[in-house]
């Protein structure tokens, strides 16, 4: 109805229920999150030479790190944002068929930007 009034379709957004995090579990959550803008800061000042340095710190660094506990056997999350969207990558113990199977289909390499 809104859209047939060129009107545009949302006028609010209402947040219910959100409460607070107990404190025990702030600090859990503040250890396990890490949010650097580096990638973003340079893109904002058209700094590409910042932003090559940015994903070079990236992946020395925390990627780096992530890579360690998931070759350890641990359960890693990793969360890629772009303008329209976000995708959460999780890894997992995968079977003997999935790896096979992984292997004679590949995605090709645009298909996870595209996700974003």
């Amino acid at each position: 109805m809104r859209a047939a009034q060129r009107q545009l379709p949302v006028n609010s957004f209402w947040l219910s229920g959100t409460g607070a995090l107990p404190v025990s579990q702030i600090s859990v959550i503040k250890s396990e999150i890490s949010i650097p803008r580096s990638l973003a800061q340079a893109v904002f000042n058209d700094d590409w030479a910042a932003y090559a340095q940015a994903w070079a710190a990236l992946d020395a660094g925390e990627v780096a790190q992530l890579l360690a506990r998931q070759r350890a056997g641990e359960t890693v999350r990793l969360t890629l944002c772009g303008e329209r969207g976000a995708q959460t990558l999780e890894s997992s113990r995968i079977g003997l068929f999935t790896k096979i199977s992984s292997l004679l289909r590949p995605k090709p390499i645009w298909y996870g930007r595209e996700q974003l």
